[in-house]
């Protein structure tokens, strides 16, 4: 499939680190006819066995509009076959198809709207230090390792332990490192087909 002609440069961030400071990329940086978009991913596809799990979405905004929008990707059209007997493939749309056909369809909308670049915030750690580890594994049981917590995600955790309830109730810190594999077939679909590249937060838009 080819890359979506798009008229600029896109650029993918990471957002569970703190490599974006919202202040400073608006005074340095030029955003005019800029869309932010954001991913909430099912890491896994969403569990085997529930349907209410399965499900992305995807939520934009023009710099400078006060009309943000959002979509539901459902991925339960994509099941992975015999999912539940392999700890290292996602559940549902393993290889993020049917998110990456909708981020499609929106960028194609939105630049015909006008819109010349695209800033995507992604929900999972794109960042690490860590290398050399073992492939990402689903972790069912509490005695199964599926990864491993880097810095930023055990302050994090301690932050939500400190505050308690009800933040321990709606968050969960998950490893970060390494990428689950759908995450990671996502990044790699984002760059090679859509355009985007990853972008450091610091660095000026060019």
């Amino acid at each position: 499939m080819n890359p979506i002609q798009l008229p600029a440069r896109n650029y993918a961030v990471a957002t569970d680190a703190h490599l974006v400071d919202p202040v400073r990329m608006a005074r340095s940086s030029n955003l005019s006819n800029t869309v932010c978009l954001g991913l909430d991913l099912a890491w896994w596809g969403g569990k085997v066995q529930r349907g209410a799990s399965c499900w992305d979405a995807i939520v934009g905004n023009e710099v400078g509009s006060l009309k943000p929008w959002h979509c539901r990707v459902d991925l339960r059209d994509s099941p992975t076959i015999a999912a539940d007997q392999d700890p290292f493939v996602a559940n549902w749309d393993a290889d993020a198809e049917l998110l990456v056909q909708e981020m499609r369809k929106q960028l194609s909308r939105l630049s015909n709207d006008g819109a010349s670049r695209f800033l995507l915030a992604i929900d999972a750690p794109l960042a690490t230090t860590k290398v050399g580890l073992s492939p990402r594994r689903k972790a069912n049981e509490k005695n199964e390792k599926g990864g491993e917590f880097r810095s930023c995600d055990i302050l994090v955790g301690n932050a939500r332990a400190a505050i308690g309830t009800p933040w321990q109730r709606v968050m969960k810190v998950q490893p970060g490192a390494p990428l689950c594999p759908r995450v990671r077939c996502l990044f790699e679909r984002v760059t090679a087909e859509l355009g985007f590249t990853y972008w450091d937060g610091l660095t000026p838009f060019s």
